[in-house]
């Protein structure tokens, strides 16, 4: 097994995530969070269906700064390795990404950031590779970084996000923070 992700790569398979896990990767986190000046919020499914999901979602906020966040990035991702869990972080302008109400689901104007090349192969000979770069949706800040927006995406939406924000009316997340409380 080999894992790329911008620059750092593994060999190490990680584990399926857990609420545990969670709390002391953000534990190792918080420094670097704090001195970055970025907020950030656990969302997806490894919010809310942990039991199926294979990697912990990630996302911060605040003014885009590429380098501190080309850096938080990447040690979002080597912490997370070291707890063996894959962090799946990006930046995002806003925390909400869509709403319903009025019985439609509307997608918000999001723009988002996240390390850009993407590699994985596994012992069966599945391989992917990824260079975002090489797409006209997305555009370079920096060697190891790309930008979009979800408009520029086609307004795409998982099923279980389109699910969860037809009940509950929002993007689900909460801020690590809250989350380490709990």
């Amino acid at each position: 097994m080999k894992y790329t992700r911008g620059p750092i790569t593994t060999s190490i398979m990680w584990n399926k995530p857990t609420v545990s896990a969670i709390r002391a990767w953000h534990n190792d986190m918080k420094f670097a969070i704090e001195r970055s000046g970025y907020t950030a919020y656990l969302t997806g499914r490894s919010l809310t269906h942990i039991a199926v999901t294979n990697d912990v979602d990630i996302v911060y906020t605040g003014e885009l700064k590429p380098d501190t966040l080309e850096q938080l990035l990447i040690t979002s991702l080597v912490t997370g390795f070291r707890h063996k869990i894959l962090v799946d972080a990006r930046w995002q302008n806003v925390i909400e990404t869509a709403e319903y109400k009025d019985n439609k689901l509307t997608i918000l104007p999001t723009k988002f950031a996240f390390l850009n090349y993407y590699e994985q192969d596994n012992e069966m000979g599945y391989k992917v590779v990824n260079d975002f770069r090489l797409n006209p949706q997305y555009t370079a800040i920096n060697e190891n970084l790309v930008t979009s927006t979800f408009d520029a995406m086609g307004h795409r939406l998982k099923p279980h996000l389109q699910d969860y924000i037809t009940k509950y009316g929002k993007f689900p997340s909460v801020l690590l923070t809250d989350y380490n409380k709990e």
